[in-house]
């Protein structure tokens, strides 16, 4: 099956990432890395607003009390966007200059789980879980490009993308603690100059994989390794994905402008935009960090 993304906010995005549904106010919210900027758009108003960050940052998680725990260049933070209060909450590679955190999300308990990704695209990230106490344990390590993660619908398996492995891998997951065994592959890309990005899942089990060069986001069953749809987008680095809208079923998709030449940006004029498409098949919900 195909669907079509449609361009919904000409954000001219250098490297779009992390885009989170809050779905209190209708609002997809998304950071431009190379910017160092935070985006906004309301559904309901078509309002989009971009704000500067302290610091360049990959990913965040809404906070049950409020405002944002942030994750990029100098770890993670706390950082409340309306009065611009920045507190350091954790930096388990401040050893390591050389890395910097990249995706993350929370689970249904409320822990955020981010990996590193190091310059040079040499094997040095790692992959963490944070609690809300301010404690964290590594997970894995070796690791390229951290990226993608989400939960199966029975909340005992977590996917895993490390991008320079060109695979999603799966873990066993202890929803009580947070840890995770078993590793082994479930969907593997022919390594080629096509990446596996940002991920998430809908109610029916399957996952949504934005396609870093490959001009579209897949839906795979991670069961049996089957593509069963494409998301097509009018743009080649498609960086990642989550569900939103009125009804969980609209999937939203940022991109990046920054890998293209200036020939090549005048045939996509809408890199580094925020798209969507009307799926039809509920999303995942938004789990808030509870730290």
């Amino acid at each position: 099956m195909k669907y079509k993304a449609e361009l919904v906010v000409d954000a001219k995005c250098s490297l779009g990432e992390g885009p989170v549904w809050a779905p209190s106010w209708q609002q997809v919210l998304w950071i431009d890395y190379d910017e160092g900027t935070l985006h906004d758009y309301y559904l309901s108003s078509g309002i989009h607003r971009i704000r500067k960050l302290p610091m360049r940052i990959a990913s965040f998680a809404l906070r049950e009390s409020g405002g944002l725990l942030i994750a990029g260049e100098r770890g993670l933070a706390l950082y409340n966007p309306e009065d611009g209060k920045l507190d350091l909450f954790c930096d388990p590679e401040s050893h390591l200059p050389q890395n910097r955190f990249n995706d993350g999300k929370c689970d249904p308990k409320g822990r955020f789980f981010a990996g590193t990704a190091s310059k040079g695209n040499k094997r040095e990230g790692a992959l963490y879980v944070f609690y809300p106490d301010g404690s964290y344990k590594q997970l894995d390590a070796g690791i390229g490009c951290s990226n993608g993660i989400t939960w199966s619908i029975d909340e005992k398996t977590m996917y895993y993308i490390d991008s320079l492995a060109y695979r999603v891998d799966a873990f066993d997951y202890d929803m009580e603690t947070g840890l995770v065994a078993g590793k082994r592959t479930v969907i593997s890309y022919p390594g080629t100059e096509i990446l596996p990005d940002g991920m998430t899942s809908d109610v029916e089990g399957m996952i949504w994989v934005a396609e870093w060069g490959g001009w579209k986001v897949s839906r795979w069953n991670p069961a049996t390794g089957e593509r069963l749809a494409v998301v097509e987008l009018p743009v080649k680095y498609v960086t990642s994905c989550v569900f939103g809208g009125k009804d969980m079923d609209e999937l939203y998709i940022t991109s990046a402008s920054s890998p293209l030449s200036e020939d090549a940006h005048a045939e996509q004029p809408s890199a580094g935009g925020l798209f969507r498409a009307k799926i039809g098949i509920k999303g995942r919900p938004t789990y808030l960090f509870r730290g």
